[in-house]
């Protein structure tokens, strides 16, 4: 597992991998992950016809999930945090301690913890398409 993870996009690329390589020193493990476009993102999912998400997780790859989502059409309906919060994640509501509405795809967005994030979700939503992008691949594991 990956106990942090530093997610950038585009220009600040040089940042990041130096962040990344201070990181390295102190945290063991330390992950490094572009999110390349948001097309790549969800361009599979648009092709599936999925149009509403709930998003798993609550870190940076969260909030540009979601930024991303809404660049593609995709409707984010909410997030379920999974850290027992209620508070908003990047402006979307915290589904945690209700019934969550109808989605398409409940998609694992964060690099904290990502393969506990997707047993935990599969778990307690029993019967909902929970999947992971290919960019959390290096961070999940080997996965069916």
């Amino acid at each position: 597992d990956t106990p942090l993870a530093v997610v950038f996009s585009g220009a600040v690329a040089p940042e990041a991998l130096a962040a990344h390589e201070a990181l390295a020193e102190e945290v063991p493990g330390v992950g490094l992950l572009a999110v390349t476009s948001a097309d790549r993102l969800y361009g599979d999912l648009m092709a599936q016809g999925v149009r509403r998400v709930i998003l798993c997780g609550a870190d940076e790859l969260t909030e540009i999930a979601i930024l991303c989502a809404f660049n593609q059409g995709i409707d984010v309906i909410g997030v379920v945090r999974g850290d027992g919060r209620d508070d908003d994640v990047g402006g979307m509501p915290a589904l945690d301690r209700i019934t969550p509405p109808t989605a398409d795809r409940w998609i694992v967005a964060t690099t904290r913890d990502a393969a506990a994030v997707f047993e935990t979700t599969t778990a307690r939503y029993v019967g909902e398409t929970v999947v992971y992008p290919d960019l959390l691949v290096s961070v999940m594991g080997e996965r069916g």
